[in-house]
């Protein structure tokens, strides 16, 4: 849930590169997160605490749909980011998983005698992990460790 907070912060920061005079978003971005499904007036007092002389903090205040844009474009790309965040987790694991195979495989593949792992293919074509042609010859040489 760390990396989904983090993204969404990183989004809403990448919000404030529109606002260059805006020196407070980390600050921001957090009470942005922090501050999701409340009105939209009560989000832009939280939001802009103690930095009211911003000239964002000034449109969230003082124009409301300036604030219900700001706030439902930044609600949309946290949402977008907390769902591709998920995503990413997940195929993590799914590559972590692959990995963990193709190691297992590694480790349980005959050896030749200069180390190097053998494979077959489906055609009885033997390869070392590079993917180079090793002679049949060669691979009776292959013994498992």
């Amino acid at each position: 849930m760390n990396t989904i907070k983090s993204l969404a912060k990183n989004t809403i920061l990448a919000l404030f590169v529109f606002h260059p005079q805006l020196s407070f978003a980390d600050e921001v971005s957090e009470r942005v997160i922090a501050s999701m499904g409340m009105p939209a007036e009560e989000r832009a007092t939280i939001v802009c605490e103690g930095h009211e002389d911003s000239a964002l903090c000034q449109k969230l205040v003082t124009e409301p749909d300036y604030r219900d844009l700001w706030f439902e474009t930044s609600d949309k790309l946290n949402r977008a980011e907390w769902i591709l965040a998920e995503r990413l987790v997940a195929l993590q694991g799914q590559i972590d998983t692959e990995n963990e195979t193709i190691q297992y495989m590694i480790e349980r593949a005959p050896k030749l005698p200069d180390g190097r792992p053998i494979f077959r293919d489906q055609d009885g074509n033997f390869f070392d992990l590079d993917g180079q042609p090793i002679s049949s010859g060669m691979a009776m040489t292959a013994r498992r460790f």
